[in-house]
Parts: C-alpha cells; structure tokens; sequence
C-alpha cells in the first residue's frame, strides 16, 4: 500500500513526510504555484530519508525534458497529467504514472500500459491540485484490475472512506495537507496515520 505526498514546497516538508511514514513524495515540474525548479527540488528530496520513492509531475512537457529532470533529480517515478500519449507513456518505461480523470477518461484505461494509474478528479481549469473531492466509488471498476493511486480532494477526514469505496494501490495528497499554500507537518502525520489504518483495515477483511 502506497502513500504519496505530493507538492512538495520546502525540504521541512519532504522531512516531515518521511517521519509521518510516507512512500512517496511528489514534486511538481509543471507550470502551477506548487511548481519547483530542478535546484529546488534536489534540495527537497535529500532533506527527506533515503529510500522513498521520488516523483516528480509533469504536464504535456516534451520528453526530453522530462528525462533530463528524472536523471537530475534521480526520480523513481514521472507522473503525467496532461494529454501525453501511450506511446509517450511508454518511451518513460517502467517510470510512467498517468493521471486520467474519470468519469470522462474511463473508456481510455485500457490504453494506457503502464504500471500505475493516477486517477484524479475532473477539472477543466487545472490538471491537479484542487482539493476537490469526487465520487470516489467511479474508481473500483478500476482498481479491480490495475494499480491504482487515487488521488483529489482527499484529506485525513475522508481517506478511510476513500480507501474502502476505491480500494486502490495507494492514495494521493497535496492540498489536503496544506494550510495557506503551505504544507502543515500535523496534517501529514494524521493522513498518513489514516490511510495506513485504513489499509490495514482492508488487509484484515480480506
């Protein structure tokens, strides 16, 4: 079970991630207010214990571009959440993460070979980071068959709810964890602590 810190603003917060017991920490390369340079986010990713997943999240950047931030910033992960194709997914190998929004990206699913899907809620305003929630419940006919992170308006209040209507592979927070465009340490803790129960919750039904 997988959870994901993402936005990543400061080096404090890839440390208080990292203590709160998180998987992976996300940092956004693509054009928004979270948005980090690639000097930036060394800095983030080393403040944080070794051997956590690094993410970094691009939207519809030429490829080239995404490579040279993976190696730089010795990335396990490129999420994509824009309009990048199979074919781009694929070029990134085992590294890709795409982000598809359901209900409208449902009949895509089956596309898209790549490790993890991202499933984030529909905006057409921006490609992530909303803090809003949506019907979690849209995602299970997924999460039967593919890895899953599910992602969008979640927060320590409905994480558990989440996790047992979508059963995913992992689950997705930035603005959830944040207070004024900044991430708030005691939040982190308490998401984690609640996905992690919740998890086990479901380990224990099955």
């Amino acid at each position: 079970m997988l959870v994901k810190i993402c936005g990543l603003l400061e080096p404090e917060d890839a440390a208080a991630a990292g203590a709160a017991g998180a998987d992976m920490l996300g940092i956004v390369f693509a054009p928004a207010w979270r948005r980090r340079t690639v000097a930036q986010a060394r800095r983030i990713f080393a403040a944080a214990p070794s051997g956590l997943e690094r993410v970094g999240v691009f939207v519809d950047a030429p490829l080239n571009e995404v490579e040279e931030i993976a190696t730089a910033c010795e990335l396990s992960r490129v999420q994509l959440g824009g309009n990048e194709s199979p074919a781009y997914c694929a070029a990134l190998g085992e590294r890709a993460v795409k982000t598809l929004r359901l209900p409208r990206d449902e009949p895509r699913v089956e596309e898209f070979d790549v490790p993890l899907l991202h499933l984030e809620t529909l905006d057409n305003r921006q490609a992530g980071g909303t803090g809003k929630s949506w019907n979690y419940a849209l995602a299970r006919p997924v999460t039967c068959s593919r890895a899953v992170l599910l992602a969008g308006g979640l927060t320590a209040a409905n994480v558990t709810e989440a996790i047992r209507t979508a059963r995913p592979l992992g689950v997705d927070v930035s603005s959830g964890v944040e207070n004024n465009r900044a991430k708030d340490p005691d939040k982190i803790t308490k998401f984690v602590a609640q996905a992690r129960a919740a998890f086990a919750s479901l380990e224990e039904a099955a």
